[in-house]
């Protein structure tokens, strides 16, 4: 007789902090990922594999926030949390000791497994066997029988820790370079929208950073179901453009990027080619690390660092 299949939440508390009011008012079967005990500051951001209640799916599918995943087992809680805990710590090129990895992010787990051979998937996968997505209303949801049918059931991945080579973690950062750059390219659409009498709502370029760059909620399919495809084709390759350069010369994070994107609105640069040369130099000095670069480029034309992130 086939065991029964039970779900289970992997909830971010990082993105999602009233886990605990739900854990409190529910009391569900529930564990943390980390290895206990921790400390408060880590336990407001750890991952909580819970199992799922009628009252945990409820409250779990009414959340506008990426907490989590769902995945369905048919092992228990200790068996599956056994499993699990392996993947929170990775290996990654040029470090020496493993980082945290947040597998669990539903704005990518899917565009991360597809970069994943059968193999490695079906020895990350172990014993779930569905994993789900519920984000901002998109549903998602696979077996991935096809992938795993050639494995044995009881297969494990060699060593203490998942392992990226360079090709591996290089495709990883390519789909969160294209996430910057659908997010650079919707906050210049909205911004020439609202040039172009399009955005009839009080508009100003520091609440555009804070709706679309600082958001980590932003559901940018929805989004760009308000930006003329014109408008948002010509901003799209403005950020490709953008970011590529940026992360080419050490650029790499989302609020440095925010802020040339904010500088690119503000001074009315609509191509990148219109960037001025002084500009590139100061990005491209070599030996100078990228906060370092942003922050001359915003001196030399504000005379201060401009105050546009409220979090």
């Amino acid at each position: 007789m086939a065991k029964p299949e039970i779900c289970y939440a992997i909830i971010d508390a990082a993105s999602e902090p009233d886990i605990f009011s739900l854990l409190d008012e529910y009391n569900p079967p529930v564990c943390c990922l980390y290895s206990e005990p921790l400390q408060p500051e880590i336990a407001e951001l750890a991952p909580y594999l819970v199992e799922v209640t009628d009252d945990v799916k409820k409250w779990l599918d009414a959340r506008q926030t990426p907490w989590g995943i769902y995945v369905c087992a048919t092992v228990n809680m200790r068996e599956l949390r056994h499993h699990l805990r392996k993947f929170t710590m990775v290996i990654i090129p040029d470090q020496e000791k493993p980082v945290f990895w947040r597998f669990y992010d539903p704005r990518n787990i899917w565009e991360i497994l597809a970069t994943f051979d059968d193999w490695r998937l079906h020895t990350f996968l172990g014993p779930v066997t569905k994993l789900e997505t519920n984000l901002w209303g998109n549903k998602k949801s696979d077996r991935f029988e096809e992938q795993r049918k050639r494995y044995p059931e009881q297969a494990n991945m060699s060593g203490m820790f998942l392992k990226f080579s360079q090709q591996q973690y290089d495709d990883i950062n390519r789909i969160f370079i294209n996430k910057y750059v659908e997010k650079i390219a919707v906050f210049l659409s909205r911004d020439l929208m609202y040039l172009n009498g399009l955005i009839s709502t009080e508009y100003t370029i520091v609440d555009n950073v804070s709706k679309v760059i600082e958001n980590n909620n932003i559901d940018i399919i929805n989004e760009r179901k308000y930006i003329p495809e014109n408008i948002y084709s010509e901003s799209e390759g403005v950020a490709k453009s953008l970011v590529e350069f940026l992360i080419e010369n050490g650029i790499s994070d989302i609020n440095s990027i925010g802020l040339i994107a904010y500088l690119l609105a503000y001074k009315k640069i609509r191509e990148f080619s219109s960037v001025p040369d002084e500009w590139h130099e100061i990005l491209t000095q070599s030996g100078q690390s990228g906060y370092y670069k942003v922050n001359c480029l915003m001196l030399k034309e504000f005379g201060h660092i401009p105050a546009i992130y409220k979090g």
